[in-house]
């Protein structure tokens, strides 16, 4: 990483966290999986992690991961992420996915073989090199949450500026439910490019499988946007918030 990258990603995680903080959330940075288990495992609302990001079944450490704690002023957990990188050399991400997609299911789902489905697209083929998967994204919702303040814009956007930072990597690449990346969460966590009919999960209940995209961005496409060191954004959409609950309050008023 040049000089200037450098400079740029400090100065953009220092604005981040700047952020992130005043907004009332304590972060915690660290490459220590059993502890990212120990605050989250079994957690009432955002359940155990993903084998990706199991220390019990995966090799994760400080050269090859990182994980994102938030707490909220009680000390209470309220948001997760991890991210981990992989050099897939002259494969491509679709072949790798393929190899190992029983780890990228979500462990509360189930995987039926004769059911669940990848569909690898154009960018799942062309994606060489070395990649991150960010995944484990959590954020509390409710009143005494951190949902709708613009925070999914800054927290996921510092943790791909820390990962641009540590590794410089090739590409970094999430997964989504479909509807949730159709909302625009995938561009404003910073994912510039989705692939749709991606990945097909089956899950204890339901008849019908959950479809999930691959949204992703590539190194230029992260340089850009830290490069900016503009969060205009986030604050959008934290001021568009209270509109939005004062709506609901008078729905439900009038209900």
């Amino acid at each position: 990483m040049c000089p200037e990258d450098i400079v740029q990603c400090a100065n953009y995680i220092s604005t981040c966290m700047a952020r992130i903080t005043a907004e009332g959330l304590i972060l915690e940075i660290g490459s220590d999986f059993d502890r990212f288990i120990d605050a989250i495992d079994n957690h009432a609302s955002r359940g155990p992690v993903t084998p990706k990001f199991d220390p019990r079944l995966e090799q994760l450490g400080e050269d090859n991961a990182f994980w994102i704690l938030g707490r909220n002023g009680k000390g209470e957990v309220v948001h997760t992420q991890a991210i981990r990188i992989m050099d897939i050399g002259n494969g491509t991400l679709a072949e790798h996915i393929r190899e190992e997609f029983p780890a990228y299911t979500p462990p509360l789902w189930t995987l039926v073989s004769d059911m669940a489905q990848y569909r690898p697209g154009p960018g799942s083929n062309s994606i060489r090199g070395l990649a991150c998967y960010h995944g484990d994204f959590w954020l509390k919702g409710g009143p005494d949450g951190f949902r709708g303040r613009g925070m999914n814009v800054l927290t996921s956007r510092l943790a791909m500026a820390i990962c641009f930072m540590k590794w410089d990597p090739d590409y970094i690449y999430a997964y989504m439910h479909s509807l949730v990346a159709c909302n625009g969460i995938a561009p404003r966590s910073g994912f510039m490019h989705m692939e749709q009919n991606n990945l097909f999960w089956s899950i204890p209940g339901y008849d019908e499988l959950l479809e999930a995209w691959m949204v992703w961005s590539g190194r230029e496409d992260i340089r850009h946007f830290i490069s900016s060191a503009s969060l205009s954004l986030a604050d959008q959409l934290a001021t568009s918030r209270p509109a939005e609950f004062d709506r609901k309050k008078r729905r439900q008023a009038a209900a």
